[in-house]
């Protein structure tokens, strides 16, 4: 009677396998995260469109910016506080609510929140700034979510350089409610997200591309 012999796998044969699999696992990988992120940006935009939806029916009801920014729109009943999260922010508090608590000279924010704004301290300055800006650009931004962009290699996430943690894409809210894609490099001088008394053109370039950047506006 022939005895059978079951033939196993060589070891060629196995260490072709195992090629095959890291080839697809490097493919694969990249494009997974490529769809995360890319659903990430999809759901800030949708959350900066309804930060912008509120902030139209706030003014309606009131006929003036809220004094404390996403935060008055919260208080008000206009937003949800889920909305000021973005997906994908490293900080727990937020991105915009630790450049705030970095900066005792600004008012904190009281709810976490990662899309920065200007409207808070419009108010404080009764809106001195943004009627300037709107002398050069018709349609400037509101909110801007940073936190989609590269993380800055040479950040470490102290206060230090609470600024720079991110660079490249970004997307901006403008006041007609519009989510536009935007570019931020560590180039543009004296970036900077608070108004101070002197705002440069880094902080500008965030907010709004203004031709020649104006000295009254951006020196």
């Amino acid at each position: 009677m022939a005895i059978k012999v079951q033939k196993g796998f060589t070891l060629i044969e196995v260490l072709v396998v195992i090629a095959i699999i890291g080839l697809l696992v490097g493919i694969t990988i990249p494009v997974m995260s490529m769809a995360m992120k890319s659903g990430q940006r999809a759901t800030s935009t949708s959350n900066l469109r309804q930060i912008g939806m509120a902030l139209r029916s706030y003014i309606e009801d009131s006929g003036g910016y809220p004094r404390a920014g996403a935060d008055g729109l919260v208080r008000s009943g206009h937003l949800s506080e889920s909305i000021l999260l973005a997906p994908g922010d490293p900080f727990k508090e937020g991105y915009a609510k630790r450049i705030r608590a970095c900066k005792p000279w600004d008012l904190p924010f009281d709810y976490p929140q990662s899309y920065e704004t200007v409207i808070y301290d419009f108010a404080v300055l009764d809106g001195a700034w943004l009627a300037n800006l709107k002398k050069y650009d018709s349609n400037p931004g509101m909110f801007i979510a940073r936190t989609h962009g590269t993380w800055n290699s040479d950040s470490d996430g102290r206060c230090a350089n609470i600024d720079f943690h991110f660079v490249g894409s970004y997307l901006r809210l403008r006041e007609d409610g519009s989510v536009i894609s935007r570019t931020i490099t560590l180039k543009e001088p004296r970036l900077s997200t608070n108004l101070g008394t002197s705002y440069g053109p880094g902080y500008c370039r965030l907010w709004s591309y203004v031709d020649g950047n104006p000295k009254e506006l951006c020196r």
